[in-house]
């Protein structure tokens, strides 16, 4: 009788991890609840009188994030959700500057699992403000993302099996590439050289970035901060190429 009812809880206890989120699952596109504890990079272990705790997670890059949830062991008020501002260059450090974080929203915490959405970001890390009431420390017991998949993630890898007599390596011969970039900013009109360089219509073509020397361009409506995102995309995808 007893195992029996070891075997009953366990399962429960399986079944509600599972619910809960997927560990260490590689999002696709339509989403997943994951809950990867290596995610979780910075704590700031304030002391046990403190009402106020503070959470950093890194994610793969190009993970898009539109919920939050966590498990409430210990009476939290609210959670202030925020993500970092990457158009900049900087890491995150604990002494990072606060000008790097962007405030999501502050949500009230009303029950054991509290779930938190309506926003959709791509950021690298994200921060949660847990406040507890009472004077008690706040020791929420897990954390999962509503994530999707973008066009990278640098913390996982596909491995293809490939039989030793089926593989030529290929000689490759690496030039140089351009080092800089210049998604940071955006300027208009786009310079002369470019236009030259590459014909363009300055009737359409307004605003001017670059990626390692790759152009990225768009006319005079387009919102500048789509323009830098693109070129981030475009930068985090070459990061890593030789040529």
């Amino acid at each position: 009788m007893l195992v029996i009812i070891a075997t009953v809880l366990l399962c429960c206890v399986t079944a509600a991890n599972a619910d809960f989120c997927a560990v260490n699952l590689v999002p696709n596109l339509n989403g997943a609840w994951v809950c990867d504890t290596d995610w979780m990079i910075y704590s700031d272990n304030s002391g046990q009188a403190a009402t106020i705790r503070k959470f950093v997670f890194q994610l793969p890059q190009f993970y898009a994030v539109s919920s939050i949830k966590l498990r409430n062991s210990n009476d939290l008020v609210e959670v202030k959700i925020q993500y970092w501002n990457d158009t900049t260059d900087d890491v995150f450090l604990p002494s990072s500057r606060e000008s790097n974080w962007l405030d999501i929203e502050t949500y009230p915490v009303t029950q054991d699992v509290a779930e938190f959405s309506g926003f959709s970001r791509l950021a690298p890390y994200w921060r949660l403000e847990l406040t507890s009431r009472g004077g008690r420390y706040p020791k929420p017991r897990d954390f999962a993302f509503f994530a999707r998949a973008g066009v990278a993630a640098n913390n996982h890898r596909l491995q293809l099996e490939i039989q030793n007599d089926q593989y030529t390596p290929e000689k490759r011969v690496f030039q140089s590439a351009p080092s800089g970039n210049t998604c940071s900013r955006v300027v208009s009109p786009v310079p002369t050289a470019v236009v030259r360089k590459y014909k363009l219509d300055q009737r359409f073509y307004r605003k001017y970035t670059s990626a390692y020397g790759i152009p990225v361009m768009g006319d005079s409506v387009l919102d500048s901060r789509a323009l830098q995102r693109a070129c981030y995309v475009v930068k985090f995808m070459l990061a890593d190429r030789e040529d």
